[in-house]
């Protein structure tokens, strides 16, 4: 069931595909404290089968608020993320939206009870810049699992680069 976030990520598509314009944020009818939080967010697109169509995001806020980041995180999700095709207008309406807002993140080395499964998201990033991530039930297996899968996918070696492993939680909201 869609909420309100992820209402307005896909009015932002909407409008962006109609006029490659970002929607205008109507202060009236958001919650202040929703123009006053600042978070992470990734959007990720679904196909109808359940295949990731587009994902896109940043563990660190860009924009001056919530609304402000679901609406970019949305719209670059869309139609600028590399690893695919921009999204063409008939395929809106047939796709699932799902929204992480990074609620907290702490450095794997905190972490007391390593048997938890897919409960946390994992960011690993290298001093020269290399980073990848892994969203909180969007993995199977253990956290080793995904720790080894971060590493991989930012192709980071353990035995020479200098990097850190971040765990973080998220509020999900999906359609």
């Amino acid at each position: 069931m869609a909420d309100n976030f992820t209402q307005l990520a896909r009015r932002a598509i909407i409008e962006y595909a109609q006029t490659s314009t970002a929607v205008n944020i109507d202060a009236a009818n958001i919650a202040s404290d929703y123009l006053q939080k600042k978070a992470g967010v990734y959007v990720t697109l679904f196909k109808p089968n359940g295949e990731i169509r587009a994902i896109m995001g940043s563990p660190r806020p860009v924009k001056s608020n919530l609304i402000e980041e679901i609406i970019f995180t949305a719209i670059t999700a869309a139609f600028f993320d590399k690893q695919f095709k921009p999204l063409r207008k008939n395929e809106i309406d047939e796709l699932k939206i799902r929204i992480d807002i990074i609620t907290s993140s702490f450095p794997y080395s905190q972490l007391q009870d390593k048997s938890q499964t897919n409960k946390y998201g994992v960011l690993i990033e290298s001093l020269d810049g290399k980073t990848a991530i892994l969203l909180p039930l969007m993995y199977s297996g253990s956290l080793e699992d995904a720790i080894n899968i971060v590493t991989r996918k930012a192709r980071i070696n353990t035995k020479i680069d200098k990097y850190k492993i971040i765990l973080f939680t998220t509020e999900i909201h999906q359609e």
